[in-house]
């Protein structure tokens, strides 16, 4: 094979154009680069018509050769520009369909026409002529055409034309871009006015087809390059509305951890209200009770036989208080201040007083505290939210469970690397894998529908973790779960820091007494009272406020409802408490409900104040009656009347 300037300029076309159509490829398979298919059958196409042009400059080729590659440039042709119309005239998302139907006459017929001058003899006669251009020393070897052959050529020009019309169009009208296609079109007019030239012998110089080509695939490159050079702005402005979305969503995030935080000490709080209110009521109820009747003897110049035993009552009372309130002393300090060396035990009785006014009437409550167990390093106050929340969760999961053995067992042991570990177990439900492995996702809760919000175990783990520890559950359906805090050793010989003891404050003194509102018997007696509560103290102190009646007392719900089923008509009152071990108040209004309808009107209800969802519930109904703790005697005598009176309606035909 002998190269000459021919040659390399068709070869150079060639080379060019198939790089552009690998480009193309690579690009057609990137997001919003449909346009690039389209392009990339423009550049083969036009590299496939270089490719023949080069055979034509290569001397040793027979005759016979040269003709059959020529029909080639026909087909490739016709490829070419009907590509170039399917893109000037539709969309890269739907090219097919968004042309006019005349168009697509056009697309057809022209590929048609490709088709048929693949057959023999139908585009060149037997000849080769040699078209020489002397001053290159160039010889092009062409097959001689027939008219059909010419015609056509003048065919995929007029196809050529229709794109060039819309891109003028399109530039007219201020379209971005369309200028360099409008210049591409216009010099591979001219280059084919030249070869044709060349051609028919006017005047001798190179075959300028394949530079045409090259200059209109040149345009759709330009066209692709304005493209990434968009595509690179948009990414930049992207990643910086992303990095801003970042930084925000990252405060966002920050400030909803801090909000999550404050709702779960919020939540924590109302906790602490609802143990403090239920813990203080009680003993305040029967100090209160005490002391007025004191106060009523002294009025009437005697001391009641009783009198020891009541103030040795109020003195017990008062000293609960105080230690309530000392217990409380821990939530008052500043978060700063309070993170230090700190004794488990004394962590876990805390968080025990705050829970059980809950857990004492669902499950008892062991402690077993292992050996050594190490001193932590952490602040009191979020550490016995942890627990607080871990023993609230035992006892929700027993009560869910609903059966025996009822137990919470709270461990303590040091692990053998020297860390701290504590274990509250319950005898609950248990969990199932799936479930057990989303715990601690915030606003995931096994018990959204009755009131759980997802939020406590989501802070409690961030908690641990902040100070150095783990927070890890192992649950067994049937079983149980067993919730597991890992925390790291405090140094050694640290001193674990005491609290300061607190001063109970001053009661305020006891308003003057009133005389009975009730007295004198009922219906030819004394009318008779069943007491049902669990401290016998406040049971004692709410029989000495009902002196007209002969009160009984039980502190047991299970043996009261076998009495009140037993006697239905023997009590004209029931003063009951609704949370006690075993049978709750309520659940001994449901038992009577079914058994001894007749004695409901009697029950008057007393609360310390605990508001679980399931005790608000159950005081919210119709013809529940509740006193809540402390109440004055005349409140109870009071609602003792109003008793007496339903029951005295219900019994009239």
């Amino acid at each position: 094979m002998t190269p000459n300037l021919a040659t390399f300029v068709s070869m150079s076309a060639f080379v060019a154009l198939v790089g552009m159509g690998v480009v193309f490829t690579a690009l057609a398979r990137g997001p919003r680069w449909a346009n690039a298919r389209i392009y990339t059958v423009i550049a083969f196409s036009a590299a496939a018509y270089s490719a023949v042009d080069v055979c034509f400059t290569l001397p040793e080729l027979n005759g016979e050769l040269v003709r059959s590659i020529g029909v080639l440039n026909y087909l490739t042709a016709c490829i070419h520009a009907c590509a170039w119309v399917v893109h000037a005239f539709s969309t890269p998302e739907h090219p097919w369909r968004d042309l006019s139907p005349r168009l697509r006459v056009v697309v057809i017929i022209t590929m048609t026409l490709g088709v048929v001058a693949l057959v023999p003899h139908v585009m060149n006669t037997d000849g080769v002529h040699e078209v020489r251009v002397a001053w290159a020393g160039v010889v092009y070897h062409q097959p001689e055409t027939t008219i059909f052959a010419d015609l056509m050529s003048v065919w995929v020009l007029g196809v050529l034309a229709l794109p060039l019309v819309a891109f003028v169009r399109a530039y007219r009208r201020g379209e971005r871009g369309r200028g360099v296609w409008v210049v591409s079109f216009t010099i591979f007019l001219a280059c084919g006015i030249s070869e044709a030239l060349t051609t028919n012998g006017v005047y001798d110089f190179l075959f300028l087809g394949d530079v045409g080509l090259l200059a209109m695939v040149l345009s759709v490159l330009v066209d692709s390059v304005r493209q990434v050079r968009r595509d690179a702005q948009a990414l930049e402005a992207f990643g910086q509305d992303l990095a801003a979305q970042v930084e925000r969503r990252t405060l966002e995030r920050d400030e909803a951890r801090t909000a999550l935080q404050h709702a779960e000490r919020l939540a924590a709080l109302g906790r602490l209200a609802a143990g403090v209110g239920h813990e203080i009521n009680n003993p305040l109820s029967y100090v209160r009770s005490n002391l007025r009747l004191l106060h009523e003897a002294l009025a009437h110049g005697k001391l009641p036989d009783d009198a020891g035993e009541l103030l040795e009552e109020s003195i017990e009372g008062t000293e609960r208080i105080r230690r309530v309130v000392s217990d409380l002393r821990s939530y008052a300090l500043p978060v700063d201040e309070q993170r230090r060396v700190l004794d488990l035990r004394e962590v876990l009785s805390s968080a025990l007083k705050v829970a059980a006014h809950q857990l004492r009437h669902i499950a008892p409550v062991t402690q077993e505290h292992g050996p050594d167990v190490p001193g932590v390093v952490a602040d009191p106050l979020r550490l016995g939210q942890v627990f607080v929340n871990l023993l609230v969760n035992a006892g929700h999961a027993v009560r869910e469970a609903n059966r025996d053995p009822r137990r919470i067992v709270v461990r303590t042991r040091r692990a053998a690397d020297g860390r701290a570990v504590i274990e509250v177990q319950d005898s609950g439900v248990g969990m199932p894998p799936e479930l057990l492995a989303r715990l601690g996702e915030p606003y995931f809760s096994t018990r959204i529908d009755r009131g759980g919000t997802g939020l406590g175990l989501f802070v409690s783990r961030g908690i641990v973790a902040s100070f150095g520890g783990t927070l890890d559950f192992e649950s067994t359906v049937g079983v149980g779960t067993v919730a597991r805090v890992t925390l790291p050793g405090a140094p050694a010989g640290a001193a674990v820091a005491t609290a300061a003891p607190v001063t109970a404050p001053t009661p305020e003194p006891a308003p003057p007494p009133t005389k009975p509102l009730l007295a004198g018997p009922a219906a030819g007696r004394r009318p008779r009272a069943l007491i049902v509560d669990d401290e016998p103290a406040v049971a004692r102190a709410f029989s000495r406020m009902l002196s007209d009646f002969e009160v009984t007392i039980l502190h047991d719900a299970q043996a009261a409802a076998r009495m009140l089923t037993e006697r239905p008509s023997h009590f004209d009152l029931v003063l009951c408490d609704v949370m006690m071990p075993g049978m709750t108040g309520a659940q001994l209004h449901a038992q009577l409900e079914r058994e001894a309808p007749a004695l409901l009107p009697r029950f008057v209800f007393v609360t310390g104040g605990t508001m679980l969802p399931e005790v608000s519930s159950f005081l919210g109904r119709a013809g529940i009656h509740h006193l809540t703790k402390p109440f004055d005697r005349e409140a109870l005598v009071a609602a003792s009347r109003a008793a007496l009176e339903r029951s005295a309606a219900a019994q009239q035909p």
